[in-house]
């Protein structure tokens, strides 16, 4: 007969839901087997884990050839409108969140009312009183701000269509750039836009930046790797990589025009030309060049022609004698490189760009001008570093105007951004609300952009806070290093 094992020991995996009894013969057999065994669920929980990722990975590749169809579903009851003879025009969109009481509570930490503690000690009566006294200020005077501001912004959009119904090129374009701020385009992929109108020739150009392909990751899948006990991606193949990122190009062109031909419902913009360029550096140079990677050209009368829930983008984009990758390689002269806020008209009433960049009033410019311009100047201050920055729209926000998301696990996390421009000195209200704003948001930091100075007591009161105060002289340094240096604060 052989030796029996006289050693025994039962082991768990409780993710798994497994467990396992072990038997050797000594107790250094028992410990290896053990160890081997461990490592044996490890591996399983670990090759569990690459498929769960490979399943999102698909699930996410599947949304980016089906963002233009599920765009365009969107889109059916405004199509519905269109066909019953109804010109529409981009809602009304106010961009901040009404305040409600229950956030300045929190912010001043107005403790709950409990009748036997306050019974049996009256002064925390009286504190709570005061705590609540001073939420509800702080609360009606930021309501108040955010009525009048509203009435404000209705006016300007009431203005604004009135514009645009008379045929006013300025008008147009911006009506134009709100429906493509509005756009929902996946992976941030338009980081930048900009319009220019030829009334003359009923045509709108637009520029999209979008990003290069190599800055683009998608994976077929991951697997574990158990020699180096890690899990890797599976990078598509060359071929595959470039396929999808023009499929992805010719949705958003497609989009846009689709967008553009539904809400701009204006005779004078008959005929789009889109135009998408990715910024790269020159070796030769060592300076930024703009390349074009799509372009098309096409008409309302076409594009009502195209039946978008059945289309093959790049199939499309080809038929319409669209280009995009090799063919479309040339550098773009420096009269076309991005700058939203100079869009100027003639006295032809053509837009046009004129050799030298008019300046930026910072004081003066529309108040969504300035925050999409700090927008862009937020997005070069943390690029390439894989952070996604988007400017609020209509039914997001709450006191946000600017969404930050790093990735990166140590420095990384959600940081918010409100933009202010004040002609006064900023009160510590108006801090105190971005960080009430913040644990609303459950944001890691916070960012406060104003045109004029900050009080003592306000950089007193974020000295211990993850806020950053960046105040008119700051703000002009930061437009001078990153390059816009026609950029002014001038108060009038």
């Amino acid at each position: 007969m052989g030796a029996t094992k006289k050693y025994q020991k039962r082991i768990w995996d409780f993710e798994l839901m497994e467990s396992h009894v072990v038997t050797a013969y000594s107790e250094e057999e028992l410990e290896a087997q053990v160890k081997q065994q461990r490592e044996h669920w490890e591996a399983e929980k670990q090759r569990r884990k690459a498929d769960n990722l490979t399943a999102c990975e698909e699930k996410r590749i599947e949304d980016l050839r089906r963002f233009l169809l599920r765009s365009y579903e969107k889109d059916k009851p405004a199509i519905q409108e269109v066909k019953e003879g109804k010109k529409l025009y981009p809602p009304f969109a106010f961009g901040k969140e009404e305040p409600v009481p229950e956030t300045y509570l929190k912010m001043y930490k107005v403790p709950r009312y409990w009748s036997l503690p306050e019974r049996l000690f009256p002064g925390l009566t009286e504190r709570r009183r005061e705590r609540h006294e001073l939420a509800m200020e702080h609360y009606g005077r930021d309501f108040e701000a955010f009525v009048v501001e509203k009435e404000q912004a209705w006016e300007a959009y009431v203005k604004q269509k009135e514009a645009f119904e008379r045929g006013e090129g300025e008008a147009i374009v911006n009506v134009v750039n709100e429906v493509l701020s509005a756009l929902e385009a996946p992976e941030n992929f338009i980081q930048e836009y900009d319009t220019t109108l030829d009334i003359q020739n009923q045509t709108a150009k637009i520029l999209l930046r979008v990003p290069d392909m190599q800055e683009l990751k998608w994976y077929q899948g991951y697997v574990y790797v158990a020699d180096q006990k890690r899990i890797v991606p599976v990078p598509f193949r060359p071929e595959a990589h470039k396929e999808l990122y023009e499929e992805l190009l010719c949705q958003v062109v497609l989009l846009v025009a689709h967008r553009i031909f539904l809400y701009v419902m204006s005779p004078h913009v008959n005929v789009l030309q889109v135009r998408g360029y990715v910024r790269s550096i020159d070796p030769a140079t060592g300076r930024p060049v703009d390349t074009y990677v799509i372009m098309l050209d096409i008409t309302r009368d076409v594009l009502a022609t195209i039946n978008l829930e059945l289309v093959q983008p790049r199939a499309c984009v080809r038929r319409l004698d669209g280009g995009f990758g090799e063919n479309t390689g040339q550098v773009m002269s420096k009269a076309m490189v991005l700058n939203r806020a100079s869009i100027a008209l003639t006295p032809t009433g053509m837009s046009g760009r004129s050799p030298e960049k008019p300046l930026i009033n910072l004081a003066t410019i529309d108040w969504r001008e300035f925050e999409h311009l700090v927008g862009e100047l937020f997005r070069k201050i943390f690029r390439g570093h894989g952070v996604t920055i988007s400017v609020t729209q209509a039914s997001r926000d709450g006191g946000v105007d600017i969404v930050v998301k790093d990735p990166d696990p140590l420095r990384g996390g959600k940081f918010v951004v409100q933009v202010k421009r004040y002609t006064n000195m900023v009160p510590i209200e108006t801090v105190r609300a971005l960080y009430g704003t913040m644990l609303k948001e459950k944001a890691t930091k916070g960012f406060l952009v104003a045109t004029s100075r900050f009080s003592d007591n306000s950089r007193d009161f974020v000295r211990d806070l993850p806020i950053t105060l960046i105040d008119g002289p700051a703000l002009l340094a930061y437009f001078k290093q990153y390059g816009y240096e026609n950029v002014v604060l001038d108060r009038l």
